[in-house]
């Protein structure tokens, strides 16, 4: 997680998922990525309750060298769009270093997200018409006979 705290409140709005090769979680109902578009949803949500205009989240999906950055906004009240900004791959060996600039230019445009947040909750307003935050939704998960 990324983000800063002020007083007592943490902001958050980078998160990574890292996913080891051919590993799955008994105890985890979802798949790793629904998990971070979770992640992804509280904080954004946590930023509209802030009152922070246009609150937005980004999220770093790895898995075996494969990275997704997805980035979270609030559109209308309670609706929120996950965007898919790029997908590259991390060097696993020599051959591919020359996927490296875009993970960097990926990596430096988190950063720069990152530092608008900042500002923005700095400018911060009460609670828009369409920024409200969307209600608290829970998996429960069902036996069936």
């Amino acid at each position: 997680m990324l983000g800063f705290k002020d007083r007592k409140r943490k902001v958050y709005s980078f998160f990574v998922e890292l996913k080891r090769p051919n590993k799955l979680s008994k105890y985890q109902t979802e798949d790793n990525f629904c998990k971070i578009l979770k992640h992804l949803k509280h904080s954004v949500g946590h930023q509209a309750r802030l009152g922070i205009e246009n609150p937005v989240s980004l999220g770093l999906h790895y898995e075996r060298f494969l990275c997704t950055l997805v980035r979270m906004t609030l559109v209308e009240e309670g609706v929120y769009l996950p965007v898919t900004i790029s997908k590259f791959r991390l060097p696993e060996s020599n051959v591919d270093m020359m996927n490296l600039p875009r993970a960097v230019e990926c990596l430096s445009f988190v950063l720069e997200e990152a530092k608008s947040l900042k500002k923005k909750y700095k400018v911060r307003t009460a609670v828009k018409k369409f920024t409200k935050p969307s209600f608290i939704t829970k998996l429960v998960k069902i036996k069936i006979n």
